[in-house]
């Protein structure tokens, strides 16, 4: 909830990464409650959750080369296609 918007006419855009975003104009008039519905749909873009666990936890993991973090590694808005990734842990075989 968004409380002591001014009265008059008011641009709200609605986004949430990954979705197509939604605009509209709503008038808020003065001591009243105004509601807002948006309605967001996926962009297409084909973004996913990408979990990565060890065990045991501490191993590094690489996402095309790159350092993605340390075992537990959970990447939001992941975009689909194909990657090379590397686990590694001292004292245990590198996974790739």
């Amino acid at each position: 909830m968004i409380s002591a918007v001014s009265a008059g006419s008011h641009t709200v855009m609605v986004c949430l990464f990954g979705y197509n975003y939604s605009v509209s104009t709503v008038t808020v008039n003065f001591g009243q409650t105004t509601t807002v519905s948006a309605e967001i749909s996926p962009s297409g873009t084909g973004y996913g959750t990408l979990s990565v666990t060890s065990s045991p936890n501490g191993a590094e993991v690489y996402f095309n080369n790159a350092k993605a973090g340390i075992t537990p590694v959970i990447s939001n808005e992941v975009m689909s296609g194909s990657y090379t990734m590397t686990v590694r842990l001292s004292g245990y075989t590198e996974w790739t």
